[in-house]
């Protein structure tokens, strides 16, 4: 998606914006680590949303490093299959 083509239906009508979607009554995204204690909690105006406005699939991706890195140390893996 992120290289303007659909990862789904293959055309080439990909839109994409900062912070597009509303999480919750929150004016900025918030990531949580998956667990109890949500007051650690990290905000970020790193997520971009990419639709395709051929077929409405929708990504959301997390471009910014702190981000990410907050992703790592505390979010759950899922193990590959």
């Amino acid at each position: 998606m992120r290289n303007g083509t659909c990862s789904k239906c293959g055309k080439a009508t990909v839109y994409t914006a900062q912070n597009a979607l509303k999480f919750g009554d929150q004016p900025h995204a918030v990531l949580f680590p998956n667990r109890q204690d949500i007051r650690s909690g990290f905000n970020t105006d790193g997520i971009w949303q990419f639709a395709c406005v051929t077929c409405g699939y929708l990504e959301i991706h997390v471009l910014d490093e702190k981000a990410l890195e907050f992703m790592r140390k505390r979010w759950e893996p899922v193990p590959a299959q």
